[in-house]
């Protein structure tokens, strides 16, 4: 739950912008906007929320950790891609973190292991 003001404060933009986000949101019931000025997500607005912080989080730490990218760029990128791929592409990075995860140590050729296991 957040006012408008403060919304507009942690995300550097004018009042009047989340306003406007915030009616759209609140027209394709994603959010709920009280006369107490709070807003608040609504359940589906919820699930999408959580989808994309699992978007994001996988896409950051894919950045971070296997391409050795710094962690405020890793952080811009995921922001800027998490809304555009695909669930399947999603599900597959999802599935590529842990199996590297899982062979961290190995000084085998993994990748080619994982490139076979998903063919």
């Amino acid at each position: 739950m957040a006012r408008i003001k403060d919304i507009a404060r942690l995300r550097d933009v004018a009042s009047p912008t989340v306003t406007v986000a915030v009616d759209r949101l609140r027209q394709v019931g994603l959010v709920q906007h009280e006369k107490s000025g709070y807003v608040t997500l609504t359940d589906e607005g919820l699930r999408l929320a959580k989808r994309l912080e699992r978007r994001h989080n996988l896409l950051r730490e894919f950045f971070q950790k296997i391409l050795g990218v710094e962690e405020d760029i890793a952080e811009t990128d995921a922001c800027n891609i998490e809304h555009i791929l695909n669930k399947a592409s999603i599900d597959n990075l999802e599935r590529f973190l842990e199996f590297a995860k899982e062979h961290e140590g190995d000084n085998g050729n993994w990748l080619a292991e994982y490139i076979n296991r998903i063919k």
